[in-house]
């Protein structure tokens, strides 16, 4: 029996906001959380603070959306700042098919997918996955197909319990592959995985997302010492990493 998630029907090229509502279903319970005017207000805003314009019109579906998005997810819900974009828009879905790609599943219940065309989510009830497509409906599917689609991206929006373990086995990596850095055969894809993990290692831990994480905790000043004490720390480590690896700050 298919689970009573809430999901809407197409209307005009609206994808972008049924797949929204859809999610927010998923994180509170709530049945059409964005009108249609609230998705355009968003939009105008998100184009004033991208320096883009109509973004609300967009019939195609391209790298803005992803961001977008998370944007507008992160806006709404106070969720930790994290997102991974993976699939044709973005060189990360290789990597984390390469090392831990299922992993990421584990604390996620709900992610976007998209393709040129179109946007949708898929959801998680008990074990099972299932599509929540506003042109297509409810039918069950299996999660690492869509992650590994090379026609498909998608966006998963990462858990606050989830964030420091990502940042922790991310270094692990990154220090294992320079331990393996003496094998000719898999060097040049070493070094491009290593730069590839620094990148996202930098965007992660933005001074930014220390200061909206603080703002979240505000009422608890002991996680909000945590915070600043990890974020301390990894700026020493990550700057380590970079001398390593003979690279420059990403800032």
């Amino acid at each position: 029996m298919q689970p009573n998630f809430y999901w809407e029907t197409q209307r005009g090229g609206l994808c972008r906001l049924h797949s929204l509502n859809a999610f927010m279903n998923s994180v509170n319970g709530s049945k059409g959380y964005f009108s249609e005017q609230k998705f355009r207000e968003l939009c105008n805003e998100f184009d004033k603070e991208h320096n883009l314009e109509n973004t609300s019109n967009h019939s195609d579906i391209n790298n803005n959306t992803s961001t977008l998005l998370g944007w507008i997810v992160e806006k709404e819900t106070k969720l930790l700042p994290y997102w991974i974009h993976v699939g044709y828009y973005n060189k990360m879905i290789k990597l984390r098919n390469k090392y831990n790609a299922a992993d990421l599943l584990s604390d996620i219940d709900c992610f976007f997918c998209f393709n040129k065309d179109h946007v949708w989510v898929l959801r998680k009830d008990k074990d099972t996955w299932y599509t929540v497509n506003s042109m297509g409906g409810i039918h069950r599917t299996e999660p690492l197909a869509h992650l590994r689609n090379p026609k498909q991206g998608c966006l998963l929006i990462i858990p606050e319990s989830r964030y420091k373990s990502e940042v922790d086995w991310i270094f692990r990596f990154i220090k294992d592959t320079n331990v393996n850095l003496n094998s000719e055969s898999n060097k040049y894809n070493l070094l491009i995985d290593v730069e590839e993990y620094l990148h996202l290692l930098n965007r992660m831990m933005d001074d930014n997302n220390l200061n909206k994480l603080c703002e979240v905790y505000s009422s608890n000043p002991t996680k909000v010492s945590d915070w600043v004490k990890y974020w301390t720390e990894f700026k020493k480590e990550y700057i380590d990493l970079l001398k390593i690896n003979n690279l420059e700050s990403f800032d």
